[in-house]
């Protein structure tokens, strides 16, 4: 066996024996915790914890006293109080006012105005006779001229606006309105006779509210187009008679005038 390896041998038990003296000390240890815990009256009475809740010293707190003194703010004034100054209140006269004489001129001279020439106007003119355009009769008194049907168009023209009583718009032209009677009622049963553009047709009163009471509508075509005696419309009752004479109705190529407004009203 080496020298070395003796060395670390012997090194080794030191060890051995300082961890196993560590061991017990510990086990010690514990064992007198657990002694104490068990039987703590073995504990000297020095060493003992105090059981009795400690003794409060109530400590004085200072309490402060104010400290008057003989100097007030207040200024104080003698039993008999004399004002150093009396005013006196002396009347003073007020001035008087010295009228002043203002001289007058006696001798003020006035002006003379010398006469101007009057001149003497000539003779006047006598006016020549009038002559007066006396009336050769009695004047004429204006009668207003019957229509010669009932019927006759209401303010003498017809009225164009844009479609609006479908969703075609500018896909669609045609006439329609109402019929009125002399007291401005709306009159049904009767129909509005259409003729031109190889149409015949009726539109009766009545059949198209949308328009109003007595309402009615002629389609003419699915397009907007310029004509002028193309189409000629005729009020008529239910047996055919014309109630109007004969209006022609023009059209238009304008979306904002393929709807005609062509109203009837009662003349007499």
């Amino acid at each position: 066996m080496s020298k070395s390896t003796a060395d670390s041998g012997i090194a080794g038990g030191l060890l051995n024996v300082l961890a196993v003296l560590l061991v017990v000390l510990a086990c010690a240890g514990l064992g007198v915790v657990a002694l104490v815990f068990a039987m703590p009256d073995i504990v000297p009475p020095d060493f003992r914890a105090p059981t009795e809740p400690p003794t409060l010293i109530a400590i004085p707190t200072a309490t402060l006293t104010p400290e008057v003194t003989a100097t007030s703010l207040v200024p104080s004034f003698p039993a008999t109080w004399t004002p150093q100054f009396t005013p006196t209140d002396t009347a003073t006269r007020p001035p008087t006012d010295t009228p002043t004489v203002t001289p007058t001129n006696s001798n003020t001279p006035t002006r003379t105005l010398t006469p101007t020439r009057t001149f003497t106007p000539s003779a006047t003119p006598t006016p020549s006779k009038t002559y007066t355009l006396s009336p050769t009769g009695p004047t004429p008194t204006r009668t207003r001229t019957q229509a010669p049907f009932p019927y006759v168009l209401q303010n003498n023209r017809v009225t164009y606006i844009a479609n609006w009583t479908n969703t075609a718009g500018c896909n669609w032209l045609g006439i329609a309105g109402q019929v009125f009677d002399l007291n401005g009622r709306a009159v049904q049963g009767l129909y509005v006779h259409l003729e031109g553009g190889g149409y015949v047709m009726d539109g009766p009163t009545g059949s198209k509210p949308m328009y109003g009471a007595g309402g009615y509508e002629l389609f003419l075509a699915d397009h907007v187009f310029n004509s002028t005696d193309t189409y000629k419309v005729q009020l008529r009752d239910g047996a055919g008679n014309p109630l109007s004479n004969w209006y022609a109705i023009p059209t238009f190529e304008d979306c904002t005038k393929n709807l005609i407004l062509v109203n009837f009203t009662q003349d007499h």
